[in-house]
């Protein structure tokens, strides 16, 4: 008999594509922007945050006060998400926490901002 499968099977050939497919239709719901041309990644610019997914993790970044605001827009849209975890690997890159001044974090989101949508200008 064949169903239709209401859970992706682990190893299934197409079940990245439609975790893919759930995580990316959650995601521009609650306005998350997919970054053109730079697959998984993800602009909130009402929360002034970057969202990386990769298969199932997510890594927001962004300020303090705005990560706990999109956090809860992706819960209450319906992604179910573990606690945040300490910084370390990803993607075979080490992580740390920086701590910079509202003035230079300012300086360099307008400058990822601007190499992420060029309408924005230099």
């Amino acid at each position: 008999p064949v169903v239709p499968l209401r859970l992706a099977l682990y190893g299934h050939p197409d079940s990245g594509t439609y975790w893919e497919q759930y995580a990316d239709a959650h995601l521009k719901s609650i306005g998350f922007v997919p970054v053109e041309d730079w697959g998984s990644c993800y602009m909130h610019h009402a929360r002034n945050c970057m969202l990386i997914v990769y298969v199932d993790d997510f890594k927001l970044v962004g300020r303090r006060n705005s990560l706990e605001k999109a956090c809860r827009l992706m819960t209450d849209a319906g992604l179910q998400l573990d606690l945040p975890e300490p910084l370390g690997d990803y993607l075979g890159c080490g992580q740390f926490p920086l701590d910079v001044s509202a003035a230079e974090a300012e300086r360099r989101l307008e400058h990822t901002r601007s190499l992420l949508d060029p309408s924005l200008g230099p």
